[in-house]
């Protein structure tokens, strides 16, 4: 998505204009329904899920495993924030995830571990990506952050 100036939204499936020119067409169809109410505010694109895979898993997805399944799609904003469409791939859904997506109503994907169910340990807080903002950066106390490594010696001679 690097050459797309964003906000982006991109709708990953079977693109294939050799072995599968209708269903290709079909899907892009829907999508270009959608995108022509946003020509002046949002980039669109449609990518082929099994060759842009990695940018499928930066987003927590997989690719369709088959050449009729429906788009999977995402959106990256202004500041680099990552956004899935969760629900079916309709004309209508796809809509309404743009909306949300531009009026700023979605919560942004964050590759993260689950948030710890006890997370008080001697006065020690696990930090991950879906904490980090209201543990540390939003804190009015100062904060020492340990990067932590089961098999790293330093770590565990730092444990409480």
């Amino acid at each position: 998505m690097g050459d797309f100036k964003p906000p982006t939204v991109v709708a990953f499936y079977d693109v294939d204009y050799v072995k599968n020119p209708k269903g290709t067409n079909y899907w892009r169809n829907r999508i270009l329904k959608v995108a022509q109410n946003y020509k002046d505010s949002v980039t669109f694109a449609v990518s082929n899920a099994q060759q842009f895979a990695g940018e499928l898993e930066e987003f927590g997805a997989e690719p369709p495993r088959d050449r009729d399944a429906t788009p999977v799609v995402t959106a990256r904003n202004e500041k680099g924030e990552k956004f899935k469409m969760d629900d079916k791939f309709s004309v209508e859904n796809l809509k309404k995830f743009v909306d949300d997506f531009l009026g700023e109503k979605l919560e942004p994907f964050l590759k993260s571990e689950p948030l710890p169910d006890n997370n008080d340990n001697a006065g020690v807080k696990t930090a991950v990506a879906k904490n980090i903002h209201e543990l540390v950066i939003n804190n009015d106390k100062d904060v020492l952050i340990e990067f932590y490594a089961p098999w790293c010696g330093h770590c565990k001679n730092l444990a409480p």
